[in-house]
Parts: structure tokens; C-alpha cells; sequence
């Protein structure tokens, strides 16, 4: 080994507090040995360097997740009560529906109670003018029977009969219907 080389390793070995004699001999191997620790040392400084950056890193990584451990418990909060409010809300629009059905089917068996009523109505009504037209033709065409009280009485039994089973619910307007048959039958009889 030249002298330079040698003068070289015995500075390294110096600057790693190594004070001693170095033999040529020994010398190549002293060289190697100072590389692999400068190397192995340059290794370790850069090691430890970024395991302290990576040590803040993850400092810093486990405090954002702390933050989102926590938000993510307080969603998961919101979340349920979100879900309960909605669950009420639903049960609520379910209670309604059924009243609503309910309130439905109810006006239509009223509708069609009506309608039945109705058509009753109108049946009674035209009766009433066919009576009333054949009466009034009796009138015109001069044909004037006298009516016994016989004859009275039964067609005032036929003339309540009918009305009750037309099942008339304002009593005022039979008692006005009834007046006016009676008014009739007394002027057939004069």
C-alpha cells in the first residue's frame, strides 16, 4: 500500500478517536474496516434521521385520526338519530294513511249510502208526478167522480202507505204532501 493511502486511513482512524500505529501490513485491512464503519455510521445517522421524521409523521397521522375517530363518533351519533327521527316520522305517515283509508272508505259508504237515497228520492218523486199529472188530467178532463168516505179513506191509506214506505225524513213535508192530498180529495168531492 502506497503512503498516501496509508497517511489517509491513519487520518480516518484519528478522526474516529483510534490513536495507535497502523502496519502497512494490517493496513488494507484497517481501510476496509474504516470504510464500512464510515458507511455503516452514515447508515445509521440517515436511519435515524428518517425515523424521526417518519416518527412525526405518524405522530401527526394518529392525531388526524384521533380527530376522525372522534367526528366518526359523533356521525355515527347524528346517524342513529337521523334514523330514529325517521323511523318516528314513518310510523307517523303510516298512522296517517290508515286514518286517511279509513276516513275514505268511510265518505264512500256515505257517497253510495246517498246515492242510494238519491235514486229513492227521484223514484218517489216521479210517482208523485205521475200521480199528480193523472190527477190533474182527471181535473181537466172534467171526469168528477163523488168519492164516498170509502173511497176517501182508502186512498188516503194508500196515499200514507206510499209514504211511508218512501221513508220521507222531513215530517213537515209530509204533512204539507198529506194537506194537499187532502185539498185535492175535497175538491173532487164538490
Amino acid at each position: 500500500m502506497d503512503s498516501e493511502r496509508l497517511a489517509r486511513v491513519k487520518r480516518k482512524l484519528e478522526a474516529l478517536n483510534y490513536d495507535g500505529d497502523l502496519d502497512p501490513k494490517s493496513a488494507p485491512l484497517a481501510e476496509k474496516l474504516v470504510d464500512d464503519l464510515l458507511n455503516a455510521t452514515n447508515s445509521y445517522k440517515s436511519l435515524k434521521l428518517r425515523l424521526t421524521k417518519q416518527s412525526k409523521a405518524q405522530d401527526n397521522w394518529e392525531a388526524k385520526l384521533m380527530t376522525l375517530k372522534q367526528e366518526n363518533a359523533a356521525l355515527l351519533e347524528e346517524n342513529s338519530q337521523l334514523r330514529l327521527q325517521l323511523i318516528h316520522n314513518d310510523e307517523l305517515c303510516d298512522e296517517k294513511l290508515r286514518r286517511a283509508f279509513a276516513e275514505s272508505c268511510k265518505l264512500q259508504r256515505s257517497v253510495t249510502e246517498l246515492k242510494f237515497w238519491k235514486e229513492q228520492a227521484i223514484q218517489r218523486n216521479v210517482q208523485f208526478e205521475r200521480l199528480h199529472d193523472e190527477i190533474r188530467g182527471r181535473l181537466k178532463s172534467g171526469n168528477y167522480q163523488v168519492v164516498s168516505a170509502e173511497q176517501d179513506a182508502q186512498a188516503r191509506m194508500e196515499l200514507t202507505a206510499m209514504l211511508d214506505t218512501a221513508n220521507i225524513e222531513n215530517h213537515r213535508n209530509v204533512n204539507v204532501l198529506i194537506s194537499g192530498a187532502d185539498d185535492r180529495a175535497a175538491a173532487l168531492q164538490e
